[in-house]
């Protein structure tokens, strides 16, 4: 039964050998097809990590380019700000620099007008004084008159001849 089936007997008719070969050759072939089946699967695996890969380093690309482009963005933006800073900074220096002058100018003006004020109340001050200087004057020389006046006629009514050629 062993080596010869089932009514072979011990020597049979030899296909024992056949069937032996027959089955040694196709595990042979299953082995190379389960060879084949495992390369293809393997090689397949491969194309597939490969274009998986591709797709990685597609997609590591476009970040890395979207980073880029956000870091340039960023740059404007803050090139933007700084310089909208510098510029108000500079507004704001120049709107105070404007005041000041302005400041200093109505100052000056204010001085001016002031100086010319003092010098016309001076004037009007000093035609007062020359005035009652005058007045002063005539008065005096009224008084004096008036008083020589007085002595005069004094003096004539004293000799009773009131021509004072004073023959008496």
């Amino acid at each position: 039964m062993i080596f010869g089936g089932w009514g072979n007997g011990w020597g049979g008719n030899g296909n024992i050998n056949a069937d032996l070969q027959r089955g040694f050759d196709q595990a042979a072939l299953t082995n190379g097809l389960t060879n084949v089946q495992t390369q293809l699967c393997n090689g397949f695996a491969g194309v597939t990590n490969a274009v998986q890969n591709g797709f990685a380093q597609a997609e590591i690309s476009a970040n890395a380019r979207q980073m880029a482009d956000m870091n340039q963005n960023f740059a404007l933006q803050t090139g933007v700000g700084d310089l909208k800073y510098a510029v108000a900074t500079e507004a704001c220096a120049d709107r105070n620099a404007i005041a000041m002058a302005l400041q200093q100018v109505l100052t000056q003006s204010n001085n001016n007008t002031q100086r010319l004020l003092d010098t016309m109340c001076q004037d009007k001050i000093d035609a007062k004084n020359e005035t009652i200087s005058m007045l002063r004057q005539q008065l005096q020389m009224a008084e004096l008159a008036a008083s020589q006046a007085a002595q005069t006629s004094t003096i004539l009514n004293a000799c009773g001849c009131n021509s004072c050629g004073c023959g008496n």
